[in-house]
């Protein structure tokens, strides 16, 4: 059985398709972000939104479908080092990977009585 040979050409288009496949992913991925957080900073103190942020930025590589819910998956985690959020749940799917340094999950942080902004992530 033979085999066909790609051009430089067709190596090319492939990767330009891919890259701007991946563009407008990542374009999508932050109109959702933007929306779910313009949501959350209407219901909460500007204390509480800049402790969200620093939780989303907070040691993750990846994030992803943000959305409001009225359930939390996972493990409630407490925390001390943010005044205003005492904690959130992590649900992490993924536990050191195939490398044991891979992670990932999904994390939500309750801003209203029964409101979660969930957000996936990997790491």
């Amino acid at each position: 059985m033979g085999y066909t040979e790609i051009t430089d050409e067709q190596k090319q288009k492939a990767h330009e398709d891919y890259f701007n496949e991946m563009r407008k992913e990542e374009v999508e991925q932050e109109s959702i972000m933007r929306r779910a957080l313009s949501f959350v900073k209407l219901k909460v103190s500007n204390e509480f939104y800049k402790e969200v942020l620093i939780v989303i930025n907070d040691d993750l590589e990846h994030t992803w479908n943000f959305k409001i819910t009225e359930e939390a998956k996972g493990d409630y985690e407490t925390q001390t080092e943010l005044p205003n959020i005492k904690g959130y749940y992590v649900n992490q799917t993924t536990d050191g990977g195939f490398t044991g340094d891979e992670f990932a999950g999904t994390i939500a942080i309750e801003f209203e009585k029964g409101k979660y902004l969930e957000w996936e992530y990997s790491c």
